[in-house]
């Protein structure tokens, strides 16, 4: 939101909401070992927008789906899930329900895939000449 009291006009509020933080915390809990500590927390969150519902009791893998379930829901169109994907090294697989993709339409991006790396700005690249672009840009 522009900041009508600064003579620029701009503001540069950097905005980290509870969930966010807990969410991640979960994630942190989860990828040490502490899952206890991890469904507490992961339960907190999930808890706040239900409170009907009975909680996670996930472990090891089914734990870090149900996180990522979570931070899905909780950050939905915040534009996190795509990193969420880059920093676990996961694959992104679109569904295909509705079945309204043809066959040849990839619905899995592999981990490994050239597409899911971002080109490197080109100041970058023509202020040092050992640099070289990311495949296909």
């Amino acid at each position: 939101y522009p900041n009508t009291s600064n003579p620029d006009g701009t503001d540069n509020s950097k905005v980290v909401r509870y969930a966010e933080v807990l969410l991640i915390l979960a994630e942190a809990y989860h990828m040490n070992g502490s899952d206890q500590p991890a469904l507490t927390v992961l339960n907190e969150v999930a808890q706040a927008r239900d409170p009907l519902f009975s909680g996670y009791t996930a472990t090891g893998d089914s734990l870090e789906s149900a996180i990522l379930s979570e931070r899905r829901k909780e950050l939905a169109f915040e534009g996190f899930r795509f990193w969420d994907f880059i920093r676990l090294n996961l694959d992104i697989v679109r569904e295909n329900n509705s079945q309204e993709y043809p066959g040849q339409t990839p619905l899995v991006i592999s981990a490994s895939d050239t597409r899911r790396q971002m080109p490197i700005p080109e100041v970058e690249t023509l202020a040092n000449p050992n640099i070289s672009q990311n495949a296909g840009y």
